[in-house]
């Protein structure tokens, strides 16, 4: 009896430890939940207290909610928009243009494909941007000395000296303190951007993996580059 006792014990512990597993996991999705069946079943009950007790105080709240709403997306589109003006500005560069740089310094002769595939862009929209950035010789097609039909994308002295003095693309440090939330904290985050993309009718939007605005083959306006005319075919838009 005993016995029997503690491995039905057991069983319902290890019920429990699933639930308390599948909650964490999916934490914001059961707080939606949560919230949708308390709202349902006691949101006109609350109604009346709040009307009984003052409703100013509620609404003044909900205000003040909206209010760090679009202070939070005003703050997030001027960080982005600053970083880019920066880049543009003191290097030339842009964010896309800036990534295909750094992955082609990372990577010893790696094709225009290989270069895309990294970079999450079409491979059009990478040839665009190689195209740009050999124009400005910071970097370099070279023929493979086996295969002279392979192309390699080699970076030059100009574009490491570049390289250095360039700030990191604000994706990079984004990403890695998102690499540092715990798991539900990493879906929590992605659940609520989507639900903001939802709410600005921008769900349907294509956009590439990159903080940055304007369009992804878009050129830095210079002396030397104002005569570059924009290329066609298939690109990422923004």
């Amino acid at each position: 009896m005993i016995y029997t006792n503690l491995l039905f014990f057991i069983y319902l512990l290890l019920i429990f430890l699933k639930v308390i597993r599948f909650c964490v996991k999916n934490y914001f999705d059961v707080k939606m939940l949560v919230g949708k069946y308390y709202r349902h079943h006691f949101g006109s009950k609350l109604h009346g207290v709040v009307a009984q007790t003052g409703g100013l105080s509620g609404k003044v709240q909900t205000q003040n909610l909206e209010t760090e709403v679009l202070v939070a997306l005003r703050q997030i589109v001027r960080a982005i928009d600053q970083h880019s003006s920066r880049l543009s500005k003191d290097f030339g560069l842009t964010t896309p243009q800036l990534l295909v740089l750094q992955t082609v310094a990372n990577t010893r002769e790696q094709p225009i494909r290989a270069i895309s595939a990294e970079v999450n862009l079409s491979q059009a929209t990478v040839t665009s941007i190689v195209d740009r950035l050999e124009r400005r010789g910071l970097l370099e097609r070279q023929r493979s000395g086996i295969d002279r039909r392979q192309v390699f994308l080699v970076i030059t002295e100009a574009g490491v000296d570049l390289l250095t003095e360039a700030p990191k693309p604000l994706q990079e440090n984004f990403l890695h303190r998102f690499e540092g939330l715990r798991e539900w904290e990493q879906h929590q985050v992605v659940f609520v951007l989507k639900q903001v993309a939802e709410m600005m009718g921008a769900r349907h939007i294509d956009a590439a993996p990159l903080l940055d605005t304007g369009d992804v083959t878009r050129g830095h306006q210079t002396p030397e580059t104002q005569l570059d005319s924009e290329p066609t075919g298939p690109i990422d838009n923004q």
